[in-house]
């Protein structure tokens, strides 16, 4: 197994996307930035087996993110993704929202650089328990 988590970045803020993907990037993972929701789902569209974690903002111009989750969690061959919200959206009531919607995990703006990572690894570690069980099937 791998220790790098093949991570979707969705978040239409360039500067925030870098300073996340440098850090993404500066731990071993691998990330691939989306400035829509629309090229995210095409992303996830054309590669189900593409990614190992979505971070995703919450909101966005073209598709709410709560909507993307939703299509994700629909898609057999995607909803085993864990997805990490990061949002500005910080009242309760929205973050009950995203978690009742399938959320793994919800960070609020600003970011804080060691619960993403902690977020990011346990999602990683996550998803390879689950293969490793489906393997052993």
């Amino acid at each position: 197994m791998t220790n790098s988590a093949r991570i979707l970045l969705v978040e239409d803020e360039e500067i925030i996307a870098l300073i996340i993907a440098d850090l993404l990037d500066s731990q071993g993972h691998l990330t691939t930035v989306c400035f829509t929701a629309q090229t995210a789902w095409e992303q996830l569209q054309s590669q189900p087996d593409g990614f190992d974690i979505v971070l995703l903002d919450r909101q966005l111009p073209d598709m709410d993110g709560l909507e993307l989750l939703r299509r994700i969690k629909q898609d057999p061959a995607l909803t085993r993704i864990p997805i990490i919200f990061e949002t500005a959206l910080d009242d309760k009531h929205c973050i009950r929202e995203g978690l009742d919607n399938g959320a793994y995990y919800y960070l609020t703006k600003p970011i804080q650089p060691e619960l993403l990572l902690a977020a990011i690894n346990a999602a990683f570690q996550h998803i390879l328990d689950i293969r490793e069980m489906m393997e052993k099937g």
